[in-house]
């Protein structure tokens, strides 16, 4: 899955999943990001790369980059927190960050519902850490929730996300 999310303008910032690009790109036959502008130039049109703004791990598991290119329509929020529920982590992934990049304090509730309820623990881990910069109060509870299940388990990754995410959560809100 390729995905954008616009930003301002025709301005977008595009994400794709490693797990889902084809194997002879997966093999070396083709660089990956390659691959992932020409499908996106496909979509949206002609285009130019501006930057690149994250890398989400070293193992590539999504790479984003802000694109500019003729105007499409803007995704709701609310379609964002539908894909919440999707059977693929990829777009569910996808959409908690697109749901941090719009800064919308409305997707707290679905953000601290995934965190406690999300099957794919990579999933749950970046709720915790977007529940953390949207600095809404009403997550602290659930990151500290988190935190003590985290510890429990020895889930390390959690334990890290959740750390952090309540770190800034009371940092912003004190």
């Amino acid at each position: 899955m390729i995905g954008y999310e616009k930003l301002y303008d025709n301005t977008y910032e595009v994400a794709y999943c490693w797990r889902d690009l084809p194997d002879r790109v997966k093999a070396g036959e083709e660089d990956h990001i390659d691959y992932a502008e020409a499908r996106v130039a496909e979509e949206l049109g002609p285009g130019e790369w501006v930057e690149r703004i994250r890398l989400v791990d070293s193992v590539w598991v999504g790479v984003y980059r802000v694109y500019t290119a003729p105007a499409i329509p803007e995704t709701p929020i609310t379609e964002w927190i539908h894909a919440l529920a999707d059977e693929d982590p990829c777009v569910r992934e996808a959409a908690i960050y697109a749901l941090g990049d719009l800064r919308n304090r409305r997707a707290v509730p679905a953000l601290i519902n995934t965190l406690r309820n999300d099957n794919d623990p990579n999933v749950r881990v970046i709720a915790a850490y977007i529940l953390g910069e949207l600095g809404d109060p009403s997550a602290i509870q659930p990151v500290k929730e988190a935190l003590r299940n985290a510890i429990r388990q020895k889930d390390w990754g959690m334990w890290v996300a959740a750390e952090w995410a309540l770190d800034e959560l009371t940092r912003t809100t004190t």
